[in-house]
């Protein structure tokens, strides 16, 4: 990626973290081993909303919000969420 210094694009097995389930039945596979299923890492999570950030954004206090959600929190608030 041009502009970034020092800048380097991460693996993509450091995307995603693996999770398994043997609680539920449903999340096993054809021959009863528990189904991987994929997880992004939390910091892919905006710490208002707690979903997956699409659209994310750095503020000055160093933390990323999706766009929508920290626009919303700073019209009624002077102050970080976090």
């Amino acid at each position: 990626m041009r502009g970034l210094v020092g800048h380097s694009e991460p693996a993509f097995s450091d995307c995603f973290v693996p999770s398994t389930s043997s609680d539920d039945s449903s999340d096993a596979s054809a021959d009863g081993t528990p189904a991987c299923t994929w997880r992004h890492p939390p910091s892919f999570y905006c710490p208002i909303s707690q979903q997956c950030m699409h659209d994310p954004v750095v503020l000055a206090d160093g933390h990323s919000y999706e766009r929508q959600y920290i626009s919303k929190w700073l019209e009624q608030h002077d102050t970080s969420p976090v």
